[in-house]
């Protein structure tokens, strides 16, 4: 050993580089990521493309990395690759992450694996993506199946990369500080538009739409912590051997005088809010780049002169070992550096980066920090994500039009640093330039007390699921059911406004499944047709959705609108806060073949051409404008003409083009269904909604029970009725559309009692908002099913609720008075599993609440 190297690191002591699937794969087009690349008005400053083609040359890549001397490779497994759809995973790409892992082993390196490392399935989206209730569970089901797939070599593994990557964006793009990241236009970034555009081409709206790295709010960081856990508990069973730990990115945490509290509440979003789910692990994932001065106002500029590199970090390689000393001082647990770096091309800086920042972790090992390793960002030049590729961390560079690859000097020195696990004695710790202090050790931030939740005392509680009402009490904090308890028992009140029941029931929202939101008639304005201006329409609907929400109804789906986006923008509306209004799955206009004029042709809406790729074309249509359901009129409607309900205006062709569109674009299929062979049609075609079904024979019975665990029955019964009881003016005959009801309803009335006695799942939705069926009259649907069809009132509370909240695709969280599900609720007075009509009345609805805020609040006590 050359006489200049004293500075030993412990036996054992792991030398590595890493680098992240997406950044580095090439061709990963089912992630999220992608989508954003490729969405309109992107701030994306390249597209990822075929990137340094690593999905393809891992083999020479990973004997490149070894022949530098390095012992570590550390690098990730894509999620979209594995699982391109839910539920389906790929042999092809686990049998590719164990060829990797083989690789390592071949040429002596140990696999690091990163289970997650920012990029997600596209369809994990349309179910919340990191803000989803499911995807805890999602994310757990994934490594089940990729923890035995890698192979028993695999001895250390990184759940989730960066999971505070949200929470640092959230902050630096609520004020862009003083720095705004290299190539980013910020007006680009701030624009709601591409974000839009991103969500479509995952299947849903951007109020649902959350990435990985846009999950910094407090129900993001619960959703990753949650994650993490889950894959945890996983790991500890599949593959008990394995090492378990999380990333962080950590930035040292400076100050001026004054800035001491900005700094710790920095520290405590990026680091120690997360010890509860670090709890339980086997070592901790440190990265670092920089570090963040803080002032009396927040962060402030680094000081004059500062070196930037060009990622605009500032030049603080001493930053690393300062941040692994305050992590071991609050987590006693072996540290790893996982992410570490210079981003440049002058490759003297990016040598003298790494000697500084193994100088200072040296010295912190000499002090007791329970260092294990170090893998340096990044083995490659590669896609730095919104940045692209002029940002480059790379020990090696890669001609992108041949990729050539060349080894900079930097990969040089840390592989001789790595073959002699020691750096050079001559290399000494330089202080850091400026006069800024480090955050005291035990100088702790206190976060500003949580929102008080809400707690219903002195209630019955009919909790959705058919279960006999019970007294107790039930706690809402944040837009979730926190806790509940029975008979005689107390949830916690700590912090939490309390509300008398007064003895009235506490029932979960009810969920309308056959909304018209643009049906123009509501019980507070009479409209005599159906057909309004634009304007007229637009303030019409989103009156509608007020008076839904005041009747008790908080989630509606959709049976087809009078315009193509106004379900969409009115959605976006609500969901923004921008008005009140029910949860929505919005529609496009209804699809109706070419027609005469004779057929069902509720608002004049626009013909769509016939044969399967116009069908094709409307239903991809619906889901680019960020509809979530799509509408289509199987049969005719004998109300408006005689014999059409048994008539079929699609061919099977068009149908069946109709639902393999639906689930590529990930849409609901939902269909008006009179006739036997519609009901048919729409059942071996994946119709997700069938209304009516009245004429239904033996066979499409048959078809229904056999696809009950994935289709619903709206009977539609509210419009039946309220036919019958109109009193029309003497100048509109109404006596055929009397006569087809009569029908109708004797048929319903065999139909549904049979329907559920298969086990068929039925929903409440009337068609209201006709001149005789407003809306604001939904709630009479239940006793409706009461008085025809043989129901209980808890019965068809039920089928309002919890089956609701299945026909919106939110079973897991909605519908149900259950722990952790959203807290839309209703607070009754009186007993509507005795007398479901009082629902009928508002005045009887003493409290609406939805998603944990009140829009009726109760009145003072």
């Amino acid at each position: 050993m050359p006489s200049n190297i004293s500075k030993t690191f412990p036996a054992g002591f792991l030398w590595g580089a890493a680098t992240a699937a997406h950044q580095v794969e090439g061709g990963n087009d089912n992630c999220d990521t992608w989508a954003e690349e490729w969405a309109e008005g992107s701030p994306y400053v390249d597209k990822s493309g075929d990137s340094i083609d690593h999905y393809h040359r891992y083999r020479e890549d990973i004997a490149l990395l070894a022949s530098l001397g390095l012992q570590a490779y550390r690098f990730s497994v894509e999620w979209a690759r594995v699982e391109p759809s839910e539920g389906v995973f790929s042999e092809e790409a686990l049998a590719h992450y164990r060829a990797m892992v083989d690789a390592c082993v071949e040429h002596g390196l140990e696999p690091v694996v990163t289970l997650h490392h920012f990029t997600s399935p596209k369809w994990l989206m349309p179910l919340g993506g990191w803000r989803g209730e499911r995807t805890p569970a999602l994310f757990a089901r994934y490594v089940e199946r990729v923890m035995p797939a890698l192979g028993p070599a695999v001895k250390r593994v990184v759940t989730l990369n960066e999971c505070n990557i949200g929470v640092l964006l959230q902050s630096l793009f609520a004020t862009l500080g003083f720095v705004p990241p290299v190539g980013v236009d910020v007006k680009s970034w701030r624009a709601p538009g591409w974000r839009e555009s991103a969500a479509r081409a995952c299947g849903t709206d951007a109020a649902t739409y959350c990435a990985f790295q846009m999950a910094g709010d407090e129900r993001g960081v619960a959703t990753i912590q949650a994650a993490h856990r889950a894959a945890r508990d996983v790991i500890r069973r599949v593959a008990p051997g394995v090492q378990v730990g999380l990333a962080l990115a950590l930035s040292q945490p400076q100050h001026v005088a004054g800035g001491e509290e900005s700094a710790a509440r920095m520290w405590h979003g990026n680091f120690r809010q997360w010890l509860p789910a670090i709890e339980g692990d086997d070592f901790f994932a440190l990265q670092n780049y920089t570090r963040e001065i803080h002032g009396p106002e927040g962060q402030i500029a680094p000081p004059a002169g500062a070196e930037m590199t060009g990622a605009r970090y500032e030049f603080v390689p001493q930053a690393v070992s300062s941040v692994a000393r305050r992590v071991a001082h609050d987590l006693k647990l072996p540290i790893l550096i996982t992410e570490n770096g210079y981003c440049g091309d002058d490759d003297t800086r990016r040598v003298e980066f790494l000697e500084q920042a193994l100088a200072g972790l040296h010295d912190a090992i000499a002090d007791g920090v329970p260092l294990i390793g170090y893998t340096c960002w990044s083995g490659f030049d590669n896609f730095e994500w919104v940045f692209g590729y002029a940002m480059r961390f790379g020990l090696i560079a890669v001609d992108r039009s041949t990729q050539q690859r060349t080894l900079k000097p930097s990969a040089r020195v840390l592989g001789r640093i790595a073959r002699d696990n020691a750096l050079s004695g001559d290399i000494a710790l330089k202080p850091a330039p400026g006069n800024a202090k480090d955050l005291a050790m035990d100088h702790r931030y206190t976060p500003p007390a949580a929102e008080p939740g809400t707690v219903f005392t002195n209630v019955r509680l009919f909790d959705g699921s058919g279960s006999e009402p019970f007294a107790g009490e039930l706690r809402v904090d944040g837009n979730r059911i926190t806790s509940i308890a029975r008979d005689g028992g107390q949830v916690l009140r700590d912090n939490a406004r309390v509300i008398d029941g007064r003895g009235g029931m506490l029932m979960p929202g009810l969920i309308e499944s056959h909304a018209h939101l643009t049906w123009p008639t509501s019980v507070e304005k009479f409209v005599p047709g159906m057909a309004l201006p634009p304007e007229e329409l637009a303030l019409t609907a989103a009156r509608n959705a007020r008076i839904l929400l005041d009747h008790g109804f908080t989630g509606a789906y959709s049976a087809g609108a009078l315009s193509k986006r106004l379900e969409i923008v009115l959605k976006e509306q609500i969901d923004s806060g921008g008005m009140p209004g029910p949860r929505l799955i919005p529609s496009s206009v209804e699809r109706e073949p070419p027609s005469d004029g004779s057929m069902l042709d509720p608002g004049k809406v626009d013909e769509h051409g016939a044969g399967p790729e116009n069908v094709r074309a409307f239903v991809k249509g619906c889901a680019e404008i960020g509809a979530k359901s799509v509408k289509f009129l199987l049969s005719g409607e004998s109300a408006l003409k005689p014999g059409a309900s048994l008539e079929l205006l699609y061919t099977e062709d068009e149908i069946k083009a109709a639902g393999e569109q639906a689930r590529e674009s990930r849409l609901f299929l939902t269909g008006h269904a009179h006739a036997a062979e519609a009901v048919k049609m729409g059942v071996r075609n994946g119709f997700h909604m069938l209304y009516h079904c009245t004429y239904a024979d033996e066979e499409a019975l048959d078809m229904l029970e056999a696809a009950k665990d994935r289709v619903f029955v709206g009977p539609s019964i509210g419009i039946i009725q309220a036919t019958l009881d109109a009193n029309p003016p003497p100048h509109i005959d109404m006596a055929h559309m009397k006569q087809d009801a009569a029908v109708v309803l004797e048929r319903q009335k065999q139909i549904v009692p049979e329907l559920r006695r298969r086990g068929v799942r039925l929903v409440p939705g009337g068609d209201y908002g006709f001149p005789f069926n407003p809306n604001g009259r939904n709630a009479r649907d239940l006793e409706l099913w009461v008085q025809h069809f043989g129901y209980t009132p808890a019965e068809a509370m039920h089928a309002a609720t919890a089956l609701g909240g299945q026909a919106m695709g939110m079973g897991d969280e909605l519908g149900l008075l259950k722990e952790g599900y959203l807290a839309d609720l209703l607070l009754v007075d009186g007993d509507p599993t005795q007398n479901v009509a009082i629902l009928q009345n508002r005045h009887h609805l003493k409290a609406i609440m939805k998603d944990g805020r009140f829009h009726k609040a109760p009145q003072a006590t």
